[in-house]
């Protein structure tokens, strides 16, 4: 699936700016999506949560619409992806994404965003299946296969 100019234009309206926390999220989001066959039913988000890093959050809202979405603290942004079918995919950040785009000044935002729209989906993500869970242990924590 491809960032359509038309979403990256709904998704800046949404989130009032362009910037790069945006577009990662808004590529998280359509990298979900298509790995998930484009049937998202939920996805938990795991991200910093200040801004820059939590404007991700609105990205991948835009790319996911109508799916479950909820987010949680973490260290880095994570999203896991549950398709209709319970095949779950954890689409991860890489640590020196965060770090390059995490302190871009106010006024080189756009420049950043576009540096992201042009970059390579390996460059920028890690992701992998992740096991359904069976069941969830005494604790509340989900079991996996």
């Amino acid at each position: 699936m491809t960032l359509s100019s038309q979403l990256l234009d709904e998704a800046v309206r949404a989130h009032g700016h362009l910037g790069p926390f945006l577009v990662i999220g808004l590529r998280t989001g359509l990298l979900g999506k298509r790995l998930c066959n484009g049937e998202v039913q939920e996805c938990r988000v795991e991200t910093i949560g200040v801004k820059p890093p939590l404007c991700a959050v609105d990205g991948i809202k835009a790319a996911i619409g109508q799916a479950t979405l909820s987010v949680k603290p973490s260290p880095g942004i994570c999203a896991i992806f549950t398709a209709t079918s319970g095949n779950r995919v954890a689409v991860r950040v890489k640590a020196e994404v965060l770090e390059r785009y995490r302190s871009v000044a106010w006024e080189r935002c756009e420049e950043a965003a576009g540096e992201v729209l042009r970059s390579v989906g390996e460059d920028l993500f890690k992701w992998l299946p992740k096991p359904r869970p069976t069941s969830k242990s005494s604790s509340g924590k989900e079991r996996f296969t």
